[in-house]
């Protein structure tokens, strides 16, 4: 063999000095691994590597994140139109139904009073009884029509709401437009 073709060859089991001096070590050969690496070194490959896999999870789920915000944000919006719109519906329907209501009461009470005080006029025990039948019935249909719509219930008729109950609270337009949103899909 020539010296030239041992010096291609690499030989870790040479004693040959001459081959030795022409080799590179393995822990020396700067090139294939770069400088030796120091603690902090592998700290901010741990950082870079954690960071990596950070975003890489950030950008699967921001997509769905930022999803349910949009659909979160659509519900407050819708549910604020809705209770703007009904709101004042369920207020004047109120108003309207116990305006009738109470209508109606007062003129059974007034028409009572009238026969109580009229001393020329005799009136019989069937006679009155027909007229509050009338009455009755009349106030009964106008009581379940207003039930009916749900705008009333018995503390408005008896006076002991504490302020203004409404139907059309803020959470009641969140379920609606929620089940908006899920009929509709």
């Amino acid at each position: 063999m020539s010296s030239s073709s041992s010096d291609n060859v690499f030989d870790m089991g040479s004693d040959d000095s001459l081959g030795s001096l022409n080799e590179i070590p393995m822990e020396l050969d700067l090139t294939a691994a770069g400088p030796p690496l120091s603690d902090d070194d592998i700290d901010i490959k741990e950082f870079d590597s954690r960071f990596t896999r950070t975003m890489a999870v950030v950008k699967r789920f921001l997509p769905h994140v930022g999803l349910v915000a949009l659909l979160i944000a659509y519900l407050l919006i819708g549910a604020t139109i809705f209770h703007a719109i009904e709101r004042p519906n369920e207020l004047i329907q109120r108003e309207s139904e116990l305006r009738i209501i109470f209508g109606l009461r007062d003129d059974f009470q007034e028409h009572i009073w009238n026969i109580t005080q009229d001393t020329e006029n005799k009136i019989s025990k069937e006679a009155l009884d027909a007229i509050n039948e009338e009455y009755f019935r009349q106030l009964v249909k106008q009581i379940f029509n207003s039930f009916r719509n749900q705008y009333i219930n018995e503390r408005h008729l008896l006076n002991t709401t504490k302020g203004d109950e409404y139907v059309w609270t803020y959470p009641n337009s969140i379920f609606f437009a929620t089940t908006v949103i899920t009929t509709i899909g």
